[in-house]
């Protein structure tokens, strides 16, 4: 499997489901290239210790949860999107035009043509981004 994006919701928080998607993450770890989370999927491929001792990034709600359950994690609040080796982790499911930027940035891939163009594009992002960290999202 090439990419594997594991999305967030209040489900994904749940022991259960996290011990159910952390298990079936475990058994593809060999054959996927690079995983991605989006907002709290990143509790399900935190529980499988896949990112033990790397920086990450979630939803800023979540962040000192999530460092709390998973110490082994860098999680850094401030940031809206961290790559680090095979892992995407992202804030939000709102940058997952970010995450898609990012996947053909490094890797030749290709995405449909965006509607509008980038200056449009850009700030609409940079308008995301000031919501956020006032914490209006």
């Amino acid at each position: 499997m090439d990419t594997v994006i594991i999305s967030g919701g209040n489900g994904i928080r749940d022991g259960k489901v996290t011990k159910k998607v952390a298990k079936w993450l475990n058994h593809r770890r060999s054959t996927t290239r690079r995983i991605a989370t989006l907002g709290t999927g990143i509790y399900a491929l935190a529980a499988t210790g896949m990112l033990d001792h790397r920086q990450v990034a979630t939803h800023w709600r979540y962040a000192s949860d999530v460092a709390q359950r998973f110490p082994s994690l860098r999680v850094n609040a401030n940031c809206l999107f961290v790559k680090d080796g095979p892992f995407y982790t992202s804030a939000a499911r709102w940058l997952v035009s970010q995450a898609e930027r990012r996947f053909a940035d490094r890797e030749n891939a290709c995405l449909r043509r965006p509607l509008f163009n980038s200056k449009v594009a850009n700030a609409k992002l940079a308008r995301a981004i000031s919501f956020y960290r006032k914490g209006q999202l």
